[in-house]
């Protein structure tokens, strides 16, 4: 199960102010530094917060269910749904987040089909717009701290943007025919170095 489900689940228990407890496998790591990966997330609630806990992980998009009403309520990530492209999406924004938490570097570089940014696709018709990129791919760029993402398949967006904190560069073939015509079709970006 992905790291960014599980924050956004604490995240709105928090927000709604539930108290509980986080068990399993997290606490583990928290307080011995073991890590054993886990796909779920433990989470325990007093018994009178247990239906309110269950409609907040609801409305963050879990599925929730009372397994056991004296002990045990379920909760899992809805499923992608919608069109394939709306899916395809998803499924991307998920594995982006699976590869950026396994990074272990001071500087991480995306390199991305479709644009995580509105910024880079305006100059292409906007009905169109939702076949280019999505939202769903910034979520795991601004909680991973990356340093550049860099896509295509926006021929005629714009060449520079940004996600809420991310220089995003389109580089698709045909727009840097455009906006450079007098040069071959690259994109040099200075990224710093930082000591390690």
């Amino acid at each position: 199960m992905p790291a960014l489900f599980f924050r956004r689940a604490l995240l709105a228990l928090q927000t709604a102010q539930v108290p509980f407890l986080a068990g399993g496998g997290y606490a583990l790591v928290h307080y011995t530094g073991i890590i054993r990966h886990t796909k779920d997330l433990d989470i325990f609630v007093y018994p009178h917060h247990c239906a309110y806990a269950l409609e907040v992980l609801y409305t963050t998009g879990c599925y929730t269910e009372l397994t056991f009403p004296h002990w045990l309520g379920n909760q899992w990530a809805l499923q992608p749904w919608g069109e394939a492209i709306t899916k395809q999406f998803v499924y991307e924004a998920v594995g982006l987040e699976s590869a950026l938490a396994k990074l272990r570097t001071p500087q991480r570089i995306v390199v991305l089909h479709y644009s995580p940014s509105r910024d880079t696709v305006v100059g292409e018709p906007p009905e169109i717009f939702a076949f280019l990129g999505s939202s769903q791919l910034e979520e795991p760029l601004n909680c991973y701290a990356v340093t550049a993402v860099f896509h295509g398949h926006a021929h005629h967006g714009t060449p520079e943007g940004q996600t809420t904190g991310e220089p995003v560069y389109n580089v698709a073939m045909p727009l840097l025919h455009k906006t450079c015509p007098a040069r071959p079709p690259f994109r040099l970006v200075e990224i710093p170095v930082t000591p390690q």
